[in-house]
């Protein structure tokens, strides 16, 4: 589908049609695709969709194949706006404690220890609280660094947004984004202080 044809089509409403005229062809793409109820996602393997299978047409596979290095960039550069908007917020909600035990590498374990950090106070005082929590409903987990690295996991679920698919699919997403927007977050910092 090309850009004049996402934006003639009759099911757009009015006010995507007039927010799609000042975006290029891929995040336009991206717009048809989430119109469409198809969720795409980049991670270190590729692109990646999943939708209804109607809404997958061959023109789209086309598109998002002929696409795919810039529409990547695209949805990394939404996670990394996303992540700045709630970056050093904490949850505003309490936040269910999941009975998986979190099972990282060091290096990923590292990458989320690190983001979480770096925020203000504020946010580490609610995964203290968050790791209490934990402490209280699974106390035989060992050692206390695994609940803290779940409450970790948590917040960072929550500031990125990361709602669809089990735990285990969410923590995958989390670090594909965390590796994504690593960069940047390092210059909230500085924006913080």
């Amino acid at each position: 589908m090309t850009r004049q044809d996402a934006l003639n089509d009759p099911r757009r409403s009015k006010r995507d049609g007039e927010l799609c005229e000042h975006l290029g062809p891929n995040t336009v793409t991206v717009a048809e695709c989430r119109r469409r109820g198809i969720r795409l996602t980049a991670t270190d393997s590729g692109l990646h969709f999943k939708g209804p299978a109607e809404a997958i047409t061959p023109d789209l596979i086309k598109t998002l194949r002929s696409r795919k290095s810039e529409i990547m960039a695209a949805l990394r550069g939404e996670a990394g706006i996303e992540a700045k908007r709630l970056w050093g917020r904490r949850p505003d909600v309490e936040i269910p404690l999941s009975p998986i035990i979190p099972q990282l590498d060091d290096q990923h374990w590292q990458l989320v220890i690190e983001y979480i950090t770096r925020q203000p106070s504020m946010v580490v005082n609610w995964v203290c609280g968050q790791a209490s929590r934990y402490d209280r409903k699974f106390p035989q987990w060992p050692p206390p660094t695994v609940r803290e690295l779940a409450a970790c996991l948590d917040c960072a679920i929550w500031q990125l947004r990361i709602d669809d698919g089990t735990r285990i699919q969410r923590i995958t997403a989390l670090l594909d984004s965390l590796r994504f927007i690593e960069g940047p977050t390092r210059n909230f910092d500085e924006r913080c202080e």
